[in-house]
């Protein structure tokens, strides 16, 4: 999955199932745009309701990352 990360530019989309992103770039890390209905501590939740910049080494409530998550990949690509 590494691999094919490092070919995306930025605005490709990607996801799992229930939750979409867009893929922000490298900058030591994979990062991606997208909404975010609560954070915080297992057990703990926060409803925030927001957009959020975040590395794909987050973990879903299944314990699985979202890198680790990912099933789908669509490269947006735009001529001038």
């Amino acid at each position: 999955r590494a691999a094919i990360l490092d070919t995306l530019h930025p605005g490709d989309i990607m996801g799992f199932r229930g939750h979409t992103m867009l893929y922000a770039g490298y900058d030591g890390e994979h990062y991606v745009i997208s909404a975010s209905g609560s954070t915080g501590a297992s057990g703990n939740p926060m409803l925030i309701g927001s957009c959020a910049v975040s590395g794909l080494g987050l973990k879903r409530h299944n314990g699985r990352s979202w890198l680790d998550s990912l099933s789908y990949i669509k490269a947006i690509r735009q001529a001038f």
